[in-house]
């Protein structure tokens, strides 16, 4: 049982067999040409009948393979033209799939979205009582560091960090070594436990300080 080509190997195919045609076409045409050449001077000097004859069946098949010739041309540039077509109407068709592909994405796209959405929210909510804690354990009067910008500086070093890989941040960060939040937050939450127990015992041992080299 044959497979049945698709539109475009179909007109490939075709188009093939014209050009091969056309050239078959050609090649007989130099034959005759030079066939009738070499029976011309017998034909007409000598009035030799056999050529005479020869002469006339090789024009008549000349006449005929010049139209054939003309007839292949049009038929080629015909079939040139379906190829075209049948090659767009094929993209087309890969469109179409690949737009149903994608439309199936659509459904996940927007989920992703709106978790995306929802984690910015709750990240900025939870960022902002971050804040909030950290400016009112200042307050205190016990908290000594971070204080003033430097804890946004900080904050946002860290999440630079995390962002710029993903192609999120292009903000260039500073030399050195950049603490991820939650580290930076340990480190800091550890930096006001020292300062509380320096405030209940002065003679507390001072544990090694944050380096605020980070923020510049």
């Amino acid at each position: 049982m044959s497979t049945k080509l698709n539109p475009v190997d179909q007109a490939e195919t075709i188009l093939t067999n014209l050009v091969a045609k056309r050239s078959a076409a050609l090649d007989r045409q130099d034959a005759v040409a030079e066939e009738m050449r070499s029976r011309g001077f017998a034909a007409h000097a000598e009035g030799d009948a056999p050529s005479q004859k020869r002469l006339r069946e090789l024009s008549a098949e000349s006449a005929l393979l010049d139209g054939e010739i003309v007839g292949l041309d049009g038929a080629i540039s015909e079939g040139q033209a379906r190829l075209a077509q049948a090659r767009r109407e094929a993209e087309h068709r890969r469109m179409l799939e690949r737009v149903a592909e994608a439309r199936k994405l659509l459904p996940e796209l927007r989920e992703a979205g709106a978790a995306c959405s929802r984690s910015l929210r709750d990240f900025l909510l939870a960022f902002g009582e971050l804040k909030a804690i950290s400016t009112e354990i200042r307050r205190s009067g016990v908290g000594r560091w971070p204080s003033g910008d430097l804890f946004d500086v900080l904050a946002r070093n860290s999440l630079q960090k995390v962002l710029r890989p993903q192609g999120l941040s292009e903000g260039v960060l500073p030399a050195g070594n950049i603490r991820e939040l939650q580290s930076l937050i340990e480190k800091v939450a550890g930096e006001y436990e020292l300062s509380l127990r320096r405030a209940l015992d002065p003679d507390a041992v001072d544990a090694e300080p944050v380096d605020e080299s980070e923020a510049a």
